[in-house]
């Protein structure tokens, strides 16, 4: 994802002083000088091939696996979590712990925690023997 950011960052900045310079250039000189002219379509011309460029490398870049789970995480992020349910079972396969809802779990230290559709932070403490299990599911 950072390869794409910097990509268009430098894409950009590249269209940006090519529309800059392209404008200068037409406007400033009178269009008997043909070499300030033609030097102005070649930044516009630069400008455009640019932005083609940009569009054609990251294209490929955007079916990756990587760029997916940054999507997902952007979504999460900005929709206030991804729909999940938690399931916690004991060491013999009992289950001992079920919560639905849309957050954001958080694995650390050997417990997880997220904050609940009510703003309320939830912990829940593992131990070794307790297995959790974070599915998303689907939108009913």
């Amino acid at each position: 994802m950072g390869w794409i950011i910097l990509l268009w960052i430098i894409a950009l900045v590249v269209i940006g002083a090519c529309g800059f310079g392209s404008y200068h250039f037409f406007n400033t000189y009178p269009k008997e000088n043909k070499k300030m002219q033609i030097l102005g379509f070649s930044l516009a011309g630069l400008g455009a091939l640019s932005l083609v460029a940009a569009i054609l490398i990251t294209i490929p870049l955007t079916n990756t696996e990587s760029f997916k789970r940054t999507v997902k995480s952007f979504q999460s992020e900005f929709q206030g979590g991804i729909t999940r349910e938690i399931v916690v079972y004991s060491e013999g396969g009992e289950e001992i712990y079920r919560e639905q809802g849309q957050f954001d779990v958080e694995h650390s230290e050997e417990r997880l925690k997220w904050v609940d559709e009510d703003g309320y932070v939830q912990i829940i403490y593992l131990g070794r023997s307790s297995t959790a299990v974070v599915n998303e599911i689907g939108e009913e």
